[in-house]
């Protein structure tokens, strides 16, 4: 798969030009965007063209309002190597400018998709909107294709009990600390990664030792107590999860500590992956050392047996 980095100023490159699109966030990658992929990829097999996937960098809101707290459930390379999966030829990372948020409905038409890109063909979803103040509906996109035989594919929304998977939704589940509502939407564990650093020590102390993660991109769940899968350098471990304080120490402010099983060595410095499998409990003050390590031991003995029933046999080093 190609990809390429384009301002929307500059004359297109040929290699983004005469491509099957579609344009989107797709953040996460979801069971809905997951539709629109698999019928482009319909869609370029059928027309013997290459399709392309148009996504945003940064996203759009973040230009428009800059102090927006947007926590995004996926890093621009981890939507890159999710879309990978569904074969498409190429995806067109478009920087967010002011311009680009400025053109109307027609002029993001007209001057980029047509003008530019001179698109083939197009798949969008139902509820598709684009141009300033998101002008621009599937109507539109319908009359101006017709016009210029441009063939438009468009599919419906994906509901999950009764509700249109979205990647808002998946963000109110992930506050919520509902990991099963998450995954079933993004048909997958959902994941996030961070750097090991420095801690108190404290788990090492009394027999619990965590990697302490920093430099977290995306959303971090609903504080909490989760079994995980850890990855690390190509291996992998049951992890029991705290995101939260910690109030049997004092300590209150919010961290990411992952403990796990079986492994010894130094994290410091890696890169640890999780993978988000269930919620277990609310963090929650303990009367003593004693009854906080009784119960990071039934955790510990959860998480275990959890993470095996889901992933299988899990190896560690």
């Amino acid at each position: 798969m190609n990809v390429i980095h384009w301002d929307g100023l500059s004359p297109a490159p040929q290699t983004i030009q005469n491509h099957v699109v579609t344009i989107g966030n797709f953040d996460g990658v979801h069971q809905g965007h997951a539709a629109l992929l698999r019928r482009l990829n319909d869609r370029q097999k059928l027309m013997q063209l290459p399709g392309m996937v148009i996504t945003f960098d940064p996203p759009p809101i973040k230009v428009l309002k800059p102090d927006y707290s947007l926590e995004q459930l996926t890093t621009l390379d981890e939507r890159i190597q999710l879309i990978r999966q569904f074969n498409i030829e190429s995806i067109l990372v478009l920087k967010t400018s002011p311009h680009l948020l400025e053109l109307s409905a027609w002029g993001f038409w007209n001057e980029l998709l047509v003008l530019q890109l001179q698109i083939r063909g197009m798949v969008e979803g139902r509820n598709f909107c684009f141009g300033k103040d998101r002008q621009g509906a599937v109507e539109h996109l319908e009359k101006w294709c017709n016009n210029i035989k441009v063939p438009l594919d468009i599919v419906d929304d994906i509901y999950q009990d009764g509700t249109k998977i979205s990647s808002s939704v998946i963000r109110q589940a992930l506050k919520q600390g509902n990991i099963p509502v998450a995954n079933q939407a993004l048909a997958r564990t959902y994941s996030l990664y961070g750097t090991v650093v420095h801690g108190d020590h404290r788990g090492s102390k009394i027999g619990f030792p965590t990697g302490n993660l920093a430099n977290i991109q995306t959303l971090i769940p609903r504080d909490g107590v989760y079994a995980c899968l850890a990855q690390c350098e190509g291996n992998a471990w049951p992890a029991a999860v705290n995101i939260g304080p910690n109030p049997t120490f004092g300590v209150m402010h919010r961290k990411v500590e992952a403990h796990l099983l079986g492994f010894q060595g130094d994290l410091y410095g890696k890169t640890i992956t999780l993978q988000f499998i269930a919620r277990l409990r609310d963090t929650q003050p303990f009367a003593s050392l004693q009854a906080l390590q009784s119960q990071l031991q039934r955790d510990i003995q959860q998480v275990d047996k959890i993470v095996k029933r889901s992933t299988g046999t899990v190896s560690s080093c």
